[in-house]
């Protein structure tokens, strides 16, 4: 990973709103079940935003040389 990306990426998720937007998609795509029954293409679809916000997370964690623990809300 590139470490000049992941410190462009962490300073989005940093100021401002940057660390709600970040919770509130970890809790939209990231906290959610991908597992779609009796559809492939829909579990993968969900597998793909999940990923892409777990790389977001990744990015910053690397960026600012800590774990983050966004703040999961449940349904």
């Amino acid at each position: 990973m590139n470490e000049k990306n992941a410190e462009i990426i962490s300073s989005v998720f940093e100021a401002g709103n940057g660390p709600k937007a970040l919770e509130l998609l970890v809790n939209m795509y990231f906290n959610k079940r991908s597992y779609t029954k009796d559809d492939t293409h829909e579990t993968a679809y969900k597998e793909g935003q999940r990923d892409v916000v777990r790389h977001i997370v990744s990015m910053c964690e690397v960026a600012s040389g800590r774990k983050l623990t966004p703040k999961v809300i449940h349904d």
